[in-house]
């Protein structure tokens, strides 16, 4: 009887242990698509648009030097790493929902990660709670250079 109900116990610790990790894990990735997202920010979808990158990208750097606005794009890559590519204006950016205490993306090759990626060019490490959740802060600049 002692052994039935040391085994159950058992199994009700294990499955209370994965549903709290799984809780947890689910918690943080959604946590991960919205940083950056303050009380004061809004949501723009752009798809399929006819005008060039290079065109974007100069829209979105005038329009955050003349307003005074950080603009954050976040994608999925192909290998699930959630991908922030931002043009940061430094009274307006929301910098602690990174969890990181300083960003500088003046070199427009240089990112951050939740993960080694083992490039030089990665400035830091984003704490995540899971290892599994990967996120990339990176400038607009580099994530168009990539996208060409």
């Amino acid at each position: 009887m002692k052994k039935i109900v040391s085994g159950c116990l058992m199994v009700v610790t294990v499955l209370t242990y994965l549903m709290i990790i799984s809780f947890y894990q689910v918690k943080d990735y959604d946590q991960i698509v919205r940083m950056g997202q303050t009380k004061s920010s809004y949501q723009i979808y752009l798809k399929d648009s006819q005008i060039t990158p290079s065109d974007q990208l100069a829209f979105f750097k005038n329009l955050a030097k003349q307003d005074g606005v950080s603009i954050i794009l976040t994608t999925n890559s192909l290998n699930n790493v959630v991908e922030k590519s931002v043009i940061v204006n430094p009274h307006s950016f929301p910098q602690t929902s990174f969890r990181l205490k300083q960003i500088d993306l003046a070199d427009k090759k240089s990112f951050y990660a939740s993960y080694n990626t083992k490039k030089l060019t990665q400035k830091g490490t984003i704490p995540v709670f899971a290892k599994n959740n990967k996120v990339i802060l990176q400038s607009m600049d580099r994530y168009f250079q990539k996208s060409k």
